[in-house]
């Protein structure tokens, strides 16, 4: 009897809250409705009555603190459901939703994996070589992220995404021919796509100022001689100038790093070099010093290039150290 009699009290309170939200009302009358809803074991209506209020007070705090309680939730229900369907019976489609749950949780390591795995069962699977273009792109791994590209328009040479996906790509990597290439051929796929032909006139603009292939090989060339006293130091293991981008610019000859490793590395140097910087609330660092069991990695900001070094711990770190830094203050100087 107590039940029904609290059940009759919410529902005429949940009456008179709906009741008042045409008039003058603040935050909290949301929440106290969302609340009763919930309640009432009605969670549809107690979402759209949370949209209704962030929509009048969209920086309520209270109100986007529960909408990201609410997409957290959404999202470990869905994986969890996703997992168990996956062992029953993998599809691509599960795999490409699941690597898409873990983009938008920000878990790009999740997301590389979940495309590993699918690709493995799947490797012309369009929706799961696209994902994990996209775990690439999302560390700036330009090179890896342009060989799936490929790799799924070698499976689908009409795929809108995948051909402005690697106009664009090309373009950041200053390879301005084969972005122009896939940004004609998106444009034939979406002729009214206006931002296709401002992607196109950029690339046309990086040719003007870019010059020919020449001036790349003059640049690499002057950066290997840069790099010449590094080869004389005892210990030092590999060393290479890395763009903003992360593409490879130049190594020493023998050190084993090719552009997909290079550009991987960066990445995570570059979140040492930033994120590092904003945890510790001291700004970016301009260099940094890695160690493992048996190696040392240096790197020293070059302008927007980076210099990175790799020696034998066992080596006597000062004498190279300053070696090092002239290096960099030399590419510094050079044009970027």
């Amino acid at each position: 009897m107590l039940k029904g009699f609290q059940d009759w009290q919410r529902k005429r309170q949940v009456r008179k809250l709906t009741d008042q939200l045409g008039g003058t009302v603040n935050s909290r009358l949301y929440l106290e409705l969302m609340d009763l809803l919930k309640a009432e074991g009605d969670n549809e209506k107690a979402r759209d009555v949370m949209y209704l209020g962030l929509h009048r007070f969209p920086d309520s705090p209270e109100l986007r603190k529960r909408r990201r309680e609410m997409v957290h939730r959404e999202r470990s229900d869905e994986k969890k459901k996703l997992h168990a369907q996956l062992l029953e019976k993998g599809t691509p489609e599960l795999y490409a939703r699941l690597a898409e749950i873990n983009r938008l949780n920000l878990d790009v390591q999740g997301m590389w994996r979940v495309c590993v795995a699918g690709l493995e069962q799947f490797p012309k699977s369009t929706e799961l070589l696209l994902a994990q273009a996209h775990a690439w792109l999302e560390v700036n791994n330009l090179p890896v992220a342009v060989k799936r590209l490929e790799d799924l328009i070698a499976v689908e040479p009409h795929h809108y995404v995948a051909r402005k996906l690697l106009g664009q790509a090309y373009l950041q990597m200053g390879r301005r021919e084969n972005a122009l290439r896939h940004l004609a051929a998106a444009k034939k796929l979406a002729p009214h796509d206006a931002s296709l032909d401002e992607l196109s006139e950029m690339a046309r603009g990086t040719a003007e100022v870019a010059g020919d292939s020449s001036a790349t090989e003059e640049r690499s060339k002057a950066l290997k001689e840069l790099l010449g006293p590094l080869a004389a130091e005892p210990g030092v293991q590999g060393a290479f100038v890395l763009d903003a981008n992360g593409l490879l610019l130049a190594c020493l000859p023998g050190s084993k790093m090719d552009e997909a490793m290079a550009a991987t590395l960066f990445t995570q140097i570059r979140s040492a070099l930033t994120g590092g910087g904003d945890i510790l609330g001291i700004g970016a660092f301009r260099e940094v010093l890695l160690e493992t069991e048996g190696q040392r990695l240096w790197v020293e900001a070059c302008g927007d290039w980076l210099l990175a070094v790799i020696a034998d711990k066992k080596v006597n770190p000062e004498p190279l150290a300053e070696v090092i830094l002239s290096c960099a203050k030399q590419a510094a100087k050079m044009p970027h």
